[in-house]
């Protein structure tokens, strides 16, 4: 619960206080801010930070050291946890950065919280017509004592942006990049690095009706107790498929999970849409080579039901699998599941090459 406490309103400039309480079954906290506003059309306060674009005002806004904010302060080693700066335009939009204060936290149980500081920035338009946000942490560490684990974070950057246009239609998109991750356990003896991590989303949708989500999910490189994995990256996107009808069939699985027949006509009703999905691609790639999968799968409404495949409209697989790099994930010191992949691969291939499913080129 935000609430108003003090407002006093000069004549170029006013302040405020607020009070932010935060209630939970455990516990409750009770933060206050400061807000300082300075009037436009050309507010000094944004003159003086080097903005000289026209607005209604300029609010810089500040986490005071009192009641549950005194911990803040104590764990941000006496920085302002909080600080954010906003431009409220003529035309509604708000433009804000907000800036968290490096912490340190140890909890009663041996673990231990550090980060950096922390930018947030968020472009907003009037009636939240359009978002456009992204947030940087330079690092982010996790400690436990007993037993001793440690996880980390270095380079982290996440980014959304939504639009809506006058026809009704979203497009939106997040997209989240790490350039280390690692984590390690003394107890369990493993150490596991990420590098250059990346998930890309999109999509475009109407109503109920998603138009096109992609996605796309990238490893760089990964490394478990120093051995190289290589690299990993899958995509996947779905197509015309109805929110409310699968929403629906949700539903109605727990109703009549003893009574199949009476699902068939919500199945009916997300086949009216011809929802497809599709893999594109699944590849794994290492010293040795690269395995690729390329798939899709295309519905339609069922117009006899007595066929099992009649729902499906289209369907396609495009599949590549390297022996060399799956050989390569193998530890050079395990020559027993190096032999054992080779006898599968040339067994289960040359098998399926005599029935002409696939090619086999060793």
């Amino acid at each position: 619960r935000l609430e108003q406490v003090s407002y006093e309103r000069g004549v170029f400039s006013s302040s405020a206080l607020y009070t932010l309480k935060i209630s939970t079954a455990k516990r409750s906290e009770e933060l206050y801010f400061s807000a300082e506003y300075s009037h436009g059309p050309f507010p000094m306060a944004a003159l003086s930070a080097g903005v000289f674009s026209p607005m209604l005002n300029y609010s810089q806004v500040l986490l005071l050291n009192e009641a549950s904010g005194i911990e803040w302060y104590q764990v941000a080693n006496g920085e302002v946890p909080v600080k954010a700066d906003s431009q409220v335009k003529f035309t509604g939009a708000v433009k804000s950065y907000v800036s968290f204060a490096p912490v340190k936290v140890e909890s009663s149980k041996g673990t231990t919280l550090e980060t950096s500081w922390v930018h947030l920035y968020a472009d907003v338009g009037k009636n939240y017509r359009w978002v456009d946000s992204s947030l940087d942490i330079e690092w982010l560490k996790i400690t436990d004592t007993s037993p001793v684990r440690h996880l980390s974070f270095d380079g982290v950057r996440l980014e959304l942006e939504r639009i809506e246009q006058e026809d009704g239609v979203i497009s939106g998109r997040y997209e989240s990049n790490s350039k280390h991750f690692e984590y390690s356990s003394l107890a369990e003896n493993i150490t596991v690095g990420l590098e250059d991590t990346a998930l890309f989303m999109s999509g475009v949708w109407r109503d109920e009706l998603i138009n096109s989500v992609v996605a796309k999910y990238e490893l760089g490189a990964i490394e478990v107790n120093g051995h190289d994995f290589g690299s990993v990256v899958f995509g996947g996107e779905l197509k015309n498929v109805d929110i409310k009808a699968e929403k629906a069939l949700k539903h109605a699985k727990i109703e009549f999970k003893d009574d199949p027949e009476a699902l068939k006509g919500y199945v009916q009703d997300i086949l009216k849409s011809k929802p497809e999905v599709s893999i594109s691609p699944l590849a794994w790639k290492n010293a040795g080579g690269e395995s690729v999968v390329n798939a899709m799968i295309a519905f339609q409404p069922v117009t006899d039901d007595s066929i099992p495949w009649a729902m499906i409209r289209d369907f396609s697989v495009n599949a590549s699998l390297s022996r060399s790099m799956v050989r390569s994930t193998i530890k050079p010191t395990e020559p027993l599941m190096r032999t054992m992949v080779d006898r599968i691969v040339d067994k289960g291939a040359q098998q399926y090459a005599s029935l002409g499913l696939i090619r086999y080129d060793r």
